[in-house]
């Protein structure tokens, strides 16, 4: 028997369906928004749009075709589409839950948020503070170490005491501010010399400025120093101030000590910081005969520069003070007064 030839219209139905965008090939069920129940929603496709479902013949199993033959069988085939809405599950619901709670932290007006980043932020300042601390530590370490290496070339200034110099007044003005400087051999020790101290004399040869050294044996060192430090950020004019208010030498002798705190400053800063602010160093006392390392910089550095200007300090004065010192090279055993008492040691 030869085969039926197929029909014309099941081709053309075939090309047209082919030809279709998918668009309107497949169905996309739309589901009612705003109910609880979900339900599966069909709708017809592959109706040619100027034809009604409706209107068409079923056939013996109950459906209807809007063609005959392939048609028709390819339309049941595509003609229905389901879809489902899903419920939200457990861990959805519980990712939801997380996302708020991160929300919630990340919001600068929570509690959580204003807390973290508070902590975060004394965090970064305590890092922030200690890398400055280490660093200004590490400088003046470092420091130090360069300004004692130029200490070290210095010689001692032991040979400042060593001197056959002698300040001298005369007995008939032995109250008043009249000294010059002479060679102690050659005053034969007459009673109208009075030697005032050893050395030449000085800005600080005066009855005041000698008297407030032996008064103030065992504060001064306290006090100068005290003011020495107002010279990191006040310079000379706050130096002299501290002076005159914490001591009160003659604005001559005080303007020797504010050189030598400025001379200090320029060549001992580092190595004074060191030894006051992080070893705590003190000052020597009167049975060591070895200096600090802030004042052996001064010592070495800014000593003879000093005793030039000032011609007077305690060592010349033969006043034992609060730092250590070597008695029998550098302490003057030549004075004929008392100066913590003004008594004249020849006096009747």
């Amino acid at each position: 028997m030869q085969a039926a030839a197929a029909d014309p219209r099941s081709r053309k139905a075939w090309e047209e369906i082919s030809l279709r965008p998918a668009s309107q090939i497949l169905g996309f069920a739309r589901t009612g928004a705003g109910g609880d129940s979900r339900r599966d929603e069909t709708r017809i496709v592959g109706a040619a749009p100027d034809e009604d479902p409706e209107r068409a013949e079923p056939d013996c199993g109950g459906n209807r075709h809007t063609g005959d033959g392939a048609e028709a069988e390819l339309e049941k085939g595509w003609a229905f589409e389901m879809t489902a809405q899903k419920e939200p599950s457990g861990t959805d619901s519980e990712s939801q839950n997380t996302e708020l709670i991160e929300d919630f932290d990340d919001n600068p007006s929570g509690g959580g948020g204003f807390l973290q980043r508070l902590f975060l932020l004394l965090r970064c300042l305590f890092f922030v503070c200690a890398y400055v601390l280490i660093g200004f530590c590490a400088s003046i370490l470092i420091g130090a170490e360069v300004e004692m290496r130029s200490v070290e070339r210095v010689p001692s200034t032991a040979y400042l005491y060593n001197t056959s110099e002698v300040c001298v007044m005369e007995q008939s003005v032995k109250n008043q501010d009249y000294f010059e400087t002479r060679e102690y051999f050659s005053l034969g020790h007459e009673e109208e010399n009075i030697i005032a101290h050893c050395g030449g004399c000085g800005l600080c040869s005066t009855i005041n400025d000698m008297s407030i050294m032996a008064q103030t044996w065992a504060t001064l060192t306290k006090d100068a120093t005290y003011c020495g430090t107002k010279a990191l950020w006040g310079g000379e004019g706050a130096v002299t101030s501290c002076m005159d208010k914490r001591v009160g030498f003659t604005p001559s002798c005080t303007d020797c000590w504010v050189d030598n705190v400025m001379c200090t400053k320029r060549h001992c800063t580092f190595t004074c910081l060191k030894s006051i602010y992080l070893l705590r160093e003190r000052n020597n006392p009167v049975s060591s005969n070895k200096l600090n390392s802030c004042l052996e910089c001064d010592e070495r550095m800014c000593g003879p520069a000093f005793l030039e200007c000032s011609g007077a300090n305690r060592r010349q004065l033969g006043i034992v003070s609060d730092i250590g010192r070597n008695a029998q090279s550098e302490q003057c055993e030549k004075v004929d007064v008392d100066w913590s008492s003004g008594i004249f040691q020849n006096d009747p």
